[in-house]
């Protein structure tokens, strides 16, 4: 069996076989792929949100429908152009699970005066694949980007990627 195959009846509530009359893809899709051991899930994000963040503290990022809990898949992160901070100095970026710290944190390093010439907003990360993701220890948590400093003037803007459990 490669990577990536069917493997029949393995998706619960479906036909064992795609080709089967009335089979459908399952809501939350996933793949199959060769890991270790054995064969591994492979998650595929069915829901993106997006947000600004400028204050000090927690940042609501992405609140779950009631009863569910998030599972971070991937993230970018965006600086605007015109961001400072009061005293020039670094930035904390935490990702949190609530009020618990993730294993996701980001430095950025800022001035007083904005930089000139800039238009827009300056990637602070590419995409960053997070595997199969980080899973909201509860349900009902929202995931929050933690700033240790205010920033001044600016922002830093967020798209985060995931599903819903």
């Amino acid at each position: 069996m490669g990577e990536g195959e069917f493997v029949p009846g393995q998706l619960s509530g479906t036909p064992a076989e795609p080709w089967s009359p009335g089979w459908t893809l399952p809501a939350q899709a996933a793949l199959w792929k060769r890991g270790s051991p054995g064969l591994v899930l492979e998650r595929i994000a069915d829901t993106v949100k997006s947000a600004s963040a400028s204050a000090s503290g927690d940042n609501a990022i992405w609140t779950p429908a009631a009863g569910k809990r998030f599972r971070l898949l991937g993230v970018m992160l965006t600086l605007t152009a015109d961001a400072t901070l009061a005293v020039a100095g670094r930035v904390a970026l935490t990702f949190r699970d609530g009020t618990a710290p993730l294993s996701l944190v980001l430095h950025v390093s800022l001035g007083t005066l904005a930089v000139s010439g800039l238009l827009g907003s300056q990637q602070l990360t590419p995409w960053l694949p997070l595997g199969n993701g980080i899973l909201s220890a509860a349900a009902d948590r929202a995931l929050n980007l933690n700033l240790s400093v205010a920033l001044l003037t600016g922002t830093i803007e967020v798209v985060c990627a995931g599903t819903e459990e």
